[in-house]
């Protein structure tokens, strides 16, 4: 179970459990598509059933809520940030099509665009999400969309995940987003 290092509020908590979140299912043997949470043998289970070891990407939201003890209705404002980034990244709001109908990296490019909007918000000194907020939401999302665009690029020209991850890496990290798995 995920302790609270301090009194985490607002966004800050939202942002800690949407990380958490992706912890839980950074492992494509961890991920799953159409269930919340699955078990060893494949059955569909609750995402806080202890026989689950695969979730979706809304289940593992489920069972990072529930792991670090936060209130569920944090579940409803999570999925609705996550909303918005698949809005802004594949053109759907619907997290179910991108986990079911796509595939891990682009649950992991969901993920990586909604932690760097929560970090951004914050890095901003907002609390909460005023309208005011969607200018800096459009400047993740073009920084966003050049690093896939040129991480889809240098793929497509045969750069090898050796030749590349750290690249991207090192952008990311300029811009505090979660590292990719050497």
């Amino acid at each position: 179970m995920y302790a609270l290092p301090y009194a985490e509020t607002g966004l800050v908590l939202e942002r800690a459990i949407l990380e958490n979140a992706w912890s839980i299912i950074d492992d494509a043997g961890s991920w799953t598509q159409s269930a919340s949470a699955r078990d060893q043998q494949g059955a569909k289970v609750q995402p806080d059933d202890s026989d689950a070891c695969c979730w979706c990407a809304i289940g593992a939201i489920e069972k990072a809520v529930t792991d670090m003890d936060a209130d569920e209705t944090l579940v409803i404002e999570i999925v609705e940030h996550l909303c918005a980034s698949a809005k802004a990244l594949f053109g759907t709001r619907s997290i179910n099509y991108v986990n079911d109908h796509m595939d891990h990296d682009a649950v992991r490019r969901l993920f990586d665009h909604a932690i760097a909007d929560y970090r951004l918000v914050e890095a901003a000194g907002i609390d909460e999400e005023p309208a005011e907020t969607e200018r800096l939401r459009a400047a993740i999302d073009v920084c966003l969309g050049y690093i896939n665009q040129l991480e889809d690029s240098l793929r497509k020209k045969g750069a090898a995940a050796t030749e590349l991850d750290p690249v991207i890496n090192h952008i990311k990290h300029s811009m505090r987003l979660p590292r990719l798995a050497n």
